[in-house]
């Protein structure tokens, strides 16, 4: 049975919350646009993730019905968005230069909590449709920015954030895809306990099922097929790829995957909360510290000119790191409040065998 709509939770969550940090977002913004102060962007990204953080648990917990609790959280997330575009306009070039990538981390967290849900969430597959069909956009994206770099025959031209963001769905996808094979989801504990009820007979030492080999089989050879399309399948492309600077979008795609797959374990596991957010934090840290080492020696690359906004954001690159964990980890909070956990099923199915 659902909860009674409570007027005055979704006025005070859908209203005063979004305009309480739309001022505050405005007054840093403000006083970031004078003097460029490195505290106050700081200061700025830092409460980003705590508001999203707050507004996940707040909309979670406190508004109902469903619908109207999505509706609010992702108005608050097109706000916080509009802020940093309005940011981005009114400064410099240095402005928007410090401003689109830093947003990137933004916008990366908040797909990224879709993709998440499309992958690893449960219930009705039908919810989970527009965070998969807003993965497949971006896979598209990605495999005719291949395709049009594959038919190039200069390496003359700038990869852009939307590039990093479009490997990274694929990266974090196909992690994501890993764990659910592996058994892990999104799930309410108190829903698993019920499954104690449905038969557990049958052979179980097998560690990957023949719906896993289908589905394997089935996905190798789906990828193959676009490749061969693409015109993929070839040492001219892997030199092209690696001559436009994609070497770098991999290697920062697979690094935030993975540091964002311990933000998901942050939000959404168990045990000591501190811990899984210091963890998060020194991971993310030293993650986004190789990334600037890896940034300083590509300057006198033959790509250089390719890479040339990612290899300016410099020392940045650990504040990005710790702005996309964190805001993803701040992100799936809402999950949290509505009940789920990151689990995997098996081992809920043995412990619930031992009790009974």
């Amino acid at each position: 049975m659902s909860a009674p709509f409570n007027y005055r939770n979704a006025l005070l969550v859908g209203i005063g919350m979004p305009a309480f940090f739309a001022l505050a977002d405005r007054t840093l913004a403000a006083a970031w646009l004078a003097d460029f102060s490195t505290a106050t962007l700081v200061s700025f990204f830092a409460l980003s993730v705590v508001e999203i953080g707050i507004a996940g648990w707040a909309v979670g917990r406190y508004v109902s019905p469903w619908p109207l609790r999505w509706f609010i959280w992702i108005w608050t997330m097109v706000l916080m968005d509009l802020e940093l575009a309005v940011m981005g306009s009114e400064g410099g070039y240095q402005a928007a230069a410090t401003i689109e990538g830093l947003a990137t981390a933004v916008l990366s967290a908040q797909f990224s909590a879709a993709f998440v849900w499309g992958i690893l969430g449960s219930g009705r597959f039908a919810w989970r449709v527009p965070a998969l069909v807003l993965l497949g956009l971006w896979l598209v994206l990605l495999f005719l920015r291949l395709a049009w770099i594959a038919t190039q025959s200069s390496r003359w031209f700038r990869l852009e954030w939307p590039d990093l963001i479009a490997v990274h769905a694929l990266v974090l996808s196909m992690l994501c895809s890993f764990l659910r094979l592996r058994g892990y989801a999104l799930r309410m504990p108190e829903i698993d306990i019920s499954q104690k009820f449905k038969s557990t007979t049958g052979s179980r030492s097998l560690q990957f099922s023949i719906r896993h080999l289908m589905i394997g089989t089935t996905s190798l050879a789906v990828f193959l097929a676009i490749a061969r399309a693409g015109d993929f399948l070839n040492f001219r492309f892997l030199k092209s790829t690696i001559d436009s600077g994609y070497t770098f979008l991999l290697v920062a795609a697979t690094t935030s995957s993975i540091v964002m797959l311990v933000g998901l374990w942050a939000a959404l596991g168990r045990g000591a909360p501190g811990l899984r957010i210091a963890i998060l934090a020194v991971l993310s840290s030293a993650a986004g510290w190789c990334l600037a080492a890896y940034c300083a020696s590509l300057r006198f690359s033959s790509y250089f000119y390719a890479l040339d906004p990612f290899v300016g954001l410099k020392s940045g690159w650990i504040g990005w790191m710790l702005l996309t964990g964190g805001l993803l980890a701040a992100a799936l909070l809402i999950y949290r409040a509505e009940g789920y956990r990151l689990m995997r099923s098996d081992r809920i199915l043995q412990r619930n065998d031992i009790a009974a």
